[in-house]
């Protein structure tokens, strides 16, 4: 019998192929969206599980009260680590490590790279992470401080073929290391991301390890299993305040489960050092992928529907036959499985190429190989099973519950009902796809709108032709880094240089309780940004100055500190003149317009700029004339080597910095163009494949309105009416839902576009033009037939 079925299932796609082509088509495009997005979903929320005691790792991180508001820090103080693993017996085990900021030279022989990415560790980091060791010892790295663990892809930059234990690199010309091992190359599902070790032995003598104020360590522990974590939370959280005195901030302790930290972290202060996601956007497109799939299923259900008419008398033969409702139930459903094992199969296919561009779409390795069978077979067993059970169970019931009297005698006016309820269900399915494919072209075009406004919108400063490099060894020095400078401009392409402590992008510097010159008595605390930077800063960034003067060049001898401080801090601090006035140890000389320091997603918040003689030194920015840009570039590297020759000259442009703080949300608009384009085509589909029924039906009529006279455009017209009518009821149920979602969205802005009814008629006219394209092939067709011909047998 199964045997029988699966034939006759065969025979059916293979007669009718307009039909069978577009399902197949249509569902291959919803399972291929299906498995792509199971696999990313997949992989976002596998992340750290790699680890054997993953659910029983947890994170330290604190949570301070600065001026009243509440503040996330993921690093914490150095003794935390032994007192966790000493003095609580519900740890089993503790370690600590540090992250390297910035960028390293590493030398071996004549190849200099700058490295990132590096973490100091102590001895207890590989039992909690069991990372696998390709060659070399731990057990060496550890016994000598002057050590480094790299990963294959860094050994393999270096040494080539050679192999790299015992093997002496040296990091910023004065600190000699020795290879002791290589680790295998990380999995990318783990929020542990580096290219190097050094044991923590390193920083003996250069931080202090007894320091409870101080926040550069992060915490990872391991909890027994008999111990209760929401108990021990409890039991940890006043361990700062109890060890720090005068503890302003009221620093408390929490747990983070180390599987949460990729999916769940929103750290303040910059000091969360992995790249992570969150829950809405797995939820976004977790929601798109099922959209997709349901999109093609209503393809299927209804043209299946649409087809009773040529099945009822096969369905009727069998009945007669002795064919049960139950055997033609299974019969129908096994030819949607059918359907849905080929769709799979070719959906297969199409991932295994296409995947690749959304990896790199993405910046997330996704690969079919990615995900372990245990994980992948499954996900592509649901698809299948739904996409066939959803897409087939319908049709099944309508077909196999026709009358046998009926069918045989012809009537199928009573079988389709005049049959006015299941041509209304249809109706709602094809509403139902174009109201969903019109939410996501509305979503794709406000992310765009929203995208482009941010970038594009007045940040307050010259962002583009400049350019910055961190500041290296020996450029710290002052007298070198002037020389440098002084080079510079000279140079025709060089307008300005500045060096400052961090960049006006993205910036996280802040500290409380700083008073002034007429500070209101009983006046609440607040955060203050601050920039180190020096009297070039305010030119080079093309920042304007509404009251006061810029800071001028120091004299020989001068060792105060002078501010320049924005609008919204004058605001706060409640000054009227402020020029002259003290500002902590020194004096505010002006006042700067506000500008956008951090990005759009905070609002403009009180900075000072401070310029002191004693200023901390990260970054070089150059101003450069526009023009030749290649050439320009080539002429400022050669005078960074003139200065610092072993260095390579290593330089970002700052709109592609601030640009680069938006990456997820970029990304995401573009993921969702694509979808969105793939789900109008299936629904176009569909379109397409009712419309053919829907003129082969009426062929007939058509042939005597024009007899009657009817013109090619009043048939056309006829036939795309009905359509039309259920794109616009689409269009109108889409609006409202998708302008309350994306303004959800939006909210996550401090500076957002506002919405337009522009934007709804966009999408409303793409989703009207393409489907009236779509339906207009069969109607012109249809319209032009000879009546002679559609008349012929009447």
């Amino acid at each position: 019998m199964i045997k029988n079925y699966i034939k006759i299932a065969w025979r059916n796609l293979v007669r009718n192929k307009t039909y069978s082509t577009i399902n197949v088509v249509g569902l291959s495009i919803g399972i291929m969206c299906g498995v792509i997005i199971g696999i990313y979903i997949l992989n976002e929320v596998s992340y750290d599980r790699f680890f054997p005691r993953a659910d029983h790792i947890y994170r330290v991180f604190q949570e301070q009260n600065q001026a009243g508001d509440l503040y996330q820090v993921a690093s914490t103080p150095a003794p935390l680590v032994e007192k966790l693993g000493t003095d609580y017996p519900e740890v089993e085990l503790a370690t600590g490590f540090s992250r390297i900021n910035g960028e390293r030279l590493f030398q071996y022989r004549d190849k200099n790279f700058e490295e990132d990415g590096g973490f100091h560790i102590d001895s207890n980091f590989f039992e909690l992470f069991p990372l696998s060791i390709s060659k070399g010892s731990i057990s060496a790295f550890f016994a000598s401080p002057g050590s480094i663990i790299i990963t294959q892809q860094m050994a393999h930059k270096y040494f080539a073929d050679e192999n790299p234990i015992g093997k002496r690199i040296t990091i910023n010309q004065r600190e000699d290391v020795v290879v002791q091992a290589v680790l295998e190359d990380l999995p990318s599902n783990i929020h542990l991301t580096f290219n190097y070790l050094l044991p923590m032995q390193n920083l003996q003598g250069r931080r202090d390890f007894e320091n409870w104020g101080m926040n550069w360590m992060y915490t990872y522990i391991v909890l027994k299993e008999s111990a209760n974590p929401d108990a021990f939370e409890q039991k940890i959280r006043p361990l700062l305040s109890d060890n720090i005195d005068n503890p302003a901030w009221q620093p408390q302790l929490y747990l983070q489960p180390l599987t949460d930290i990729h999916l769940y972290s929103d750290f303040d202060f910059n000091t969360e050092f992995a790249k992570t996601s969150d829950l809405q956007t797995i939820y976004l497109f977790g929601a798109i992928g099922l959209i997709i799939i349901f999109i093609s299923c209503i393809n299927f259900v209804n043209l299946s529907t649409a087809r009773s008419f040529e099945r009822g008398k096969e369905i009727g033969v069998r009945k007669v036959m002795g064919a049960s409702r139950k055997q033609l139930v299974y019969q129908l459903i096994g030819e949607s499985m059918i359907f849905a094992f080929l769709s799979t199969f070719i959906a297969l296919a199409i991932t295994q190429v296409s995947i690749s561009y959304f990896a790199s779409l993405s910046g997330i390795p996704l690969s079919l190989h990615l995900l372990p069978p245990e994980y992948l077979i499954p996900l592509i067993l649901i698809i299948l099973f739904s996409v066939g059970v959803l897409s087939g169970l319908y049709p099944s019931f309508f077909l196999s519950a026709f009358s046998t009297t009926n069918i045989l005698k012809g009537s199928f006016k009573t079988i389709e009902g005049l049959g006015k309820r299941r041509l209304s269900l249809r109706k709602i399915l094809v509403v139902s796809q174009f109201a969903l494919s019109v939410m996501l072209i509305i979503g794709a075009i406000i992310i765009r709108q929203q995208m482009d406004y941010v970038l594009e919108r007045n940040v307050g400063f010259d962002q583009e032709h400049v350019i910055f490099t961190p500041v290296k060894a020996e450029l710290r020095n002052d007298v070198r880094y002037e020389s440098l400078k002084s080079t510079l401009l000279q140079q025709s392409s060089v307008l300005q240089v500045t060096q400052s402590n961090s960049l006006p992008i993205n910036h996280e510097g802040s500290y409380s309780g700083i008073e002034w010159e007429g500070m209101p008595e009983g006046r609440e605390d607040f955060l203050m940004n601050y920039l180190e930077v020096d009297d070039s800063f305010a030119e080079t960034f093309g920042l304007e100055i509404s009251k006061g003067k810029n800071f001028q060049p120091r004299n020989p001898g001068d060792t105060l500190t002078y501010y320049l401080v924005n609008e919204t801090a004058l605001k706060v601090m409640q000054l009227k003149d402020p020029v002259g006035k003290r500002l902590e140890e020194g004096k505010i000389v002006g006042v700067v317009k506000d500008f956008n320091f951090q990005s759009a997603f905070k609002p403009i918040e009180p900075l000072m700029l401070r310029n002191s003689p004693e200023m901390f030194k990260n970054f070089i920015s150059i101003k450069i004339a526009p023009g030749n840009m290649q050439e320009s570039l080539a002429t400022i590297g050669n005078v960074f080597k003139e200065f610092d020759p072993e260095y390579p000259f290593d330089y970002h442009f700052m709109d592609e910095s601030i640009e680069a703080l938006y990456n997820q949300q970029i990304t995401m608009g573009k993921l969702i163009d694509i979808f969105a384009a793939l789900a109008i085509l299936i629904s176009c589909l569909g379109l397409f494949g009712l419309s053919t029924f829907t003129s082969t039906q009426r062929i007939k009529e058509i042939g005597i309105r024009k007899v009657l006279g009817a013109t090619i455009s009043d048939i056309v017209n006829l036939l795309s009416k009905d359509f039309l009518i259920l794109i616009v009821t689409g269009f109108l149920i889409a609006v409202p839902v998708a302008w309350y979602v994306m303004n959800q969205w939006l909210t996550d802005f401090a500076y957002r576009i506002e919405f337009s009814m522009e934007v709804f008629f966009q999408a409303g006219i793409i989703a009207v033009l393409i489907g009236l394209l779509t339906v207009s092939y069969h109607s012109i067709k249809t319209a032009m037939i000879n009546p002679a011909e559609s008349l012929r047998s009447e």
